[in-house]
This record gives C-alpha cells, structure tokens and sequence, in this order.
C-alpha cells in the first residue's frame, strides 16, 4: 500500500538530466548541417550544388569543381539567419510516475526565440597551376546550432542551452583528366566546439522519498489497526497500533496522509477499506510529490572542442556540350571533444548535492560528423538559361547515441537514432542581359529525427525551401545575392522518459512547435 517513486542513486538522477543530445538548428539545414556557404547555392535552394561552376564556393561541395575556373580567384561570404522559433502547449510528467507537474513547478510552457540570429562567413580562393591542375583553399562553417530556452522552462531536464559550432579548413585540388573530365580531392580540418547545459529534477527524488517514507508509517498503521478490529479489540494487537501511531506523530506529512485516509474510509463497509488505503495513499504522495518537485534543480554544462580530419573528393564530368554531371564525397569527421564539466544549483539543497560530489569534473564527448555524398547535374542547352538538380545523401544514421564520459561518475549514453536523409533541389538561372542573372530553386529537406525521438534541442522536422537569387557581373568582378525561405512541417515533442533506459529520472515532454527561417547570404568574387 506504499506509494513508491522507483529509487535512484543521486548520479543516477542528476547525469541523464543534463547532458542529451548535441543537435539542434541554427542555419536550418538536417540535423545540424548549414546551407550558407555559397550565395549561388542559396538562390537556387542547393540545386546548383555538386555539378555547379558558377564561382569557385561550388569547391565545397564538389572539389573537381575548381579546375573550372582559370587564373587566381578569391571570394568573400557572409550568411545571414533569421530563424523565427516557438514552442506552446509545453507540458511535463514528474519522473518516474507519470502525473502531470503543477502549474506551479513546471515553468514556463512556451518559449519564443530560442534560437537567435546568426553570421555565417565564408571565404575562398583558387590557383591554376598549370593547364589541368587549379588548387584551392576555403574556410567555411557547415554546421551548427545554438538552442536557449532558459533555466526555467518546462522541457529543462530535457535540455536547456545547445552550442555546436564547426569551422572547416578545406585545402583542394582539382586535375583535367580530359578536356570533358575533371577529379578533384582535398583535405578537410575540422574545429569543433560544442557546449551544453540542461537540469535533472532532484525535488522528485527529494519529496518522493519523503513520501514514501510517510505513506510507509500509515499503511503500517491501517495494517495494524485492521488486525486489532479483526480480533475483536484483543488488548494484545492493540501495542502495535499504538507504536504505528507513535510514528506517525513523529512525522507532519504522515500525519497529513493519516488525515486523508481516515476522511476517505469514513462510512465504507470494512472489505473495501484496504483497497481505499491503498489508493488514497498512492494519490496523496503523488499530489505531494508533484506539489514539491522542480525546486532544487541541479544544473550541469559540459564545454569541449576538438580538431580532426577528413577528406572530399570528387568528379565534374561534361557528358555533352549541353549536360554536365557531378559526383562528390565529403568523409566523416569524429571529434574527441574533451573539457569541462560544471555542475551548480540555485537552493541550498541543490547545493549540498554538488557539493557531495564537487562541482567541476573534466569529461569527453564523441561526436561524429557525418559524411555526404552529392550527385548533380545542368543542363545548358536552352540559350541564357542553366537548369540545376541535385540530390544529397546526409548518413546522419553513424550518429546512434552520444556517450559522455565524465572521469569521475557514470558514463551517460543519450540515445538519438537519427536517420539518413535526402535533400534534392531544382532550380535555374536566366541570363538578363550582359550584367544580370536571375536565379530560382525549389528544394525538399528531409529531418534525420523521429517522432519518437525528437529533442528540444534538436526541433526538427521536414521542410521545404523556396529561394530567389542574382548576380552581377563586371569584367573581372561579380557580386552574388540568395535568400531562401525554411518552412518546416510543424514538429510536436511526444517524449517518454522509458524510450530509453538513459532517459529515466526526466519525465515525459510534449509541446508543439512553430519553425521557419530566412537565409540572406551577398558573396563577392574576384579575378585577381
């Protein structure tokens, strides 16, 4: 007849709580990959990628590309992102036993703005070295995220803050095999720095024990008095009624609970009173519980970076005079981040928690970057007009779960499961006169997470993108401008704290979403 809260040991409450999934949004692309290093690539909705050559960014997503362009070149980008990002109708579940958390301790139920604008820059340059051999260079920033909902907000234990960001350093070359085809290679390396924070409820194991405890005294009583009326008020069953309810008087809470159960079994015939018991025990320290818990919270953040490695290559193939096709591989990148691990509490409860077990640790973090396979075409066989496709392949499927391991307490392995996607693109450009290009693109991309699966940190979910373009050009410049437009499928949070044993201690989260974005990138291109 006791009201239970599964136990947990303290780490096993604080750690799941606070290190989840290092994914998210910032430039709206799958997963956390950004589309905003090409101005050309932007107004044609990714459509130009791969087969494209219409300034010498198309080396970042098909290094073969570079031996279209002759002299040296250089070339400077900025991305501009404005994401327009809501969560409402947020509602949590204390953990463990499922009941809904009071208005009063849930915090707040929607969150607008939570991620903020955000500069992508972009940099290039290209050498020819001779006839069929043109190197290449570029820095760019493919992915990251950057989610803040705030401390108090009803999704914490699920997660707070999420920082990712990732600038590549690419070095490329690109060989003539053929007058019609060219291959290129290159190196890539990665700087990552990711940062993350979230909460684990320790008030719901605080007051749930409390509860227990004090459900525990009275059912003890109810058992004993039962026995003493079964026995007809035998003097002998009475001793144990009586310590019973000397325990109770020790406890205030007990004492409440007593109150309750006598009020409900008032009148009722005697078969029924321990099932009575039973159930006005189990919804008083459930209310209890749910009254109390989300008051000593304790915060964690882990802040790590990493350098690493991969490698692209690639092949830019002119198949008629009229069609050129492109194929293109960028390699997986894992980063070992390693840093801080920082744990902090704003009551004194909270306190004394961390300071059990100390506040800084150091910790690392796996993350791997996925690799990406492109396929494209254009054909150019409509005078003053190319039309663009491509279909991208992102295996964000390599990135199953993230294990953080902190030196000093319990591995925590966060489950994600993400699937791969495709993105494809259509689009075109039009030659207005000697200066202008107009550009056009429709494109589908695809989220990598599940219904299942979706985090607040990463409010995913499939999107169209429409997008508009131009170019002017001078005789040894050219000046390129893209916006496009993100509108996602409204993403909902259905999250059950047993999708996963490393989920257990965050209740279960649901909430909608409202998500769209804009992406403004200008580029400027130079002969020198």
């Amino acid at each position: 007849m006791q009201f239970s809260v599964g136990q947990r040991s303290y780490t096993g409450w604080v750690v799941p709580g606070l290190l989840l999934a290092l994914c998210g949004q910032k430039a709206f692309g799958a997963g956390f990959a950004i589309r905003g290093q090409s101005a050309s690539s932007i107004g044609t909705a990714g459509a130009s990628d791969v087969a494209g050559t219409t300034d010498i960014s198309a080396m970042f997503s098909n290094p073969a590309a570079l031996g279209a362009f002759k002299g040296t070149n250089v070339s400077v980008g900025g991305a501009y992102v404005r994401p327009n990002a809501k969560f409402k109708e947020g509602n949590r579940t204390v953990p463990t036993i499922g009941v809904d958390a009071t208005a009063a301790n849930m915090g707040a139920t929607e969150s607008d703005d939570f991620s903020d604008n955000a500069f992508l820059p972009s940099v290039y340059a290209s050498y020819q070295v001779n006839d069929a051999l043109t190197a290449g260079a570029s820095i760019t920033v493919p992915f990251g995220t950057n989610t803040d909902y705030g401390k108090d907000w009803v999704g914490r234990y699920h997660g707070t803050k999420t920082e990712l960001e990732v600038v590549n350093f690419d070095l490329a070359a690109s060989y003539a095999v053929m007058d019609n085809l060219k291959i290129g290679v290159g190196v890539q390396v990665q700087s990552a720095r990711g940062l993350i924070e979230g909460a684990s409820n320790l008030g719901a194991q605080e007051y749930s024990t409390a509860a227990r405890s004090a459900a525990g005294l009275v059912a003890n009583y109810f058992t004993a008095a039962g026995a003493y009326a079964q026995s007809g008020n035998d003097p002998a069953f009475f001793p144990a009624v009586a310590a019973a309810q000397t325990q109770i008087n020790g406890s205030q809470l007990a004492q409440q609970f007593q109150a309750a159960v006598q009020g409900a079994i008032a009148g009722q015939p005697p078969a029924s009173v321990p099932g009575i018991v039973a159930n006005t025990l189990t919804r008083a320290g459930a209310a209890y519980t749910v009254a109390n818990e989300g008051r000593d919270d304790v915060y964690a953040e882990y802040e790590g970076n990493d350098v690493a490695l991969g490698f692209t290559a690639g092949i830019l193939y002119s198949a008629t005079p009229e069609v050129d096709l492109g194929l293109s591989y960028r390699s997986q990148v894992v980063h070992k981040t390693e840093g801080d691990y920082t744990l902090s509490g704003d009551t004194s409860a909270a306190q004394a928690r961390v300071n059990a077990i100390g506040a800084d640790h150091k910790a690392k973090l796996n993350l791997p970057v996925p690799d990406i396979i492109g396929l494209g075409a254009v054909y150019k066989g409509i005078p003053g007009t190319n039309i663009y496709a491509s279909a991208t392949l992102t295996r964000w499927s390599k990135l199953e779960d993230f294990n953080v391991d902190p030196d000093d307490l319990p591995n925590v392995v966060v489950r994600l499961n993400w699937e791969d996607v495709w993105h494809v693109g259509l689009g075109a450009d039009y030659r207005l006169n000697e200066y202008f290009i107009l550009r056009a693109g429709l494109g589908n991309d695809n989220s990598p997470t599940t219904n299942e699966m979706r985090s607040p940190r990463s409010p995913d979910d499939n999107r169209r993108l429409y997008s508009l373009g131009m170019r002017y050009a001078a005789e040894t410049w050219s000046f390129d401008a893209g916006v496009m437009h993100a509108h996602f499928r409204t993403p909902t949070l259905d999250l059950k704290e047993d999708a996963y044993p490393e989920a257990q201690g965050r209740g279960n989260l649901t909430g909608k979403y409202e998500v769209s974005a804009q992406t403004l990138m200008i580029q400027y291109n130079r002969v020198i």
